[in-house]
């Protein structure tokens, strides 16, 4: 009878786990091993309102250095999200993409939108902050500058 129970409750943990969410790469890459001595590289998450390509990109040069494998890539990426990124994530069906590629275009198109084009209106109308040196502002102005479309 316990033994009944048992079997009874693996095949619907199982039958639960086939419809699941959260692991979007091929359950296989849950086997391959991390390479001797692997150290997470730590950085700044990405929570869903930066440049989804620049945090690829400095995830991908982070990670690449320690074996950069779409498995390792793909298990190590959820470490790197936080608030409505995270959420996004953890809401992709089991085994819904197979290439780490495939991953950054669906990532991209998803959160390429929360990017804010800076246009020289923005330029013209961005004034120094109450209490900000004017260093501080120059600076803060010449880096959304680099950011302007079309370029200055």
């Amino acid at each position: 009878m316990v033994e009944q129970k048992v079997k009874e409750a693996l095949a619907k943990a199982h039958n639960t786990s086939s419809i699941s969410k959260g692991r979007p790469y091929p359950e296989e890459y849950d086997l391959v091993p991390y390479p001797k001595g692997f150290i997470p590289p730590s950085f700044k998450n990405f929570d869903g309102t930066g440049n989804p390509k620049q945090h690829l990109a400095h995830f991908r040069a982070s990670f690449c250095n320690a074996g950069g494998s779409d498995a390792l890539l793909f298990r190590q990426f959820v470490s790197s999200l936080s608030g409505i990124s995270f959420d996004w994530y953890a809401e992709l069906s089991n085994r819904s993409v197979h290439t780490f590629n495939d991953f950054e275009a669906i990532f991209v198109k998803r959160f390429a939108g929360a990017k804010h084009h800076i246009t020289v209106g923005d330029l013209v109308v961005e004034t120094q902050k109450l209490g900000e040196g004017l260093v501080d502002y120059i600076l803060r102005w010449r880096n959304l500058s680099m950011r302007c479309e079309p370029q200055l």
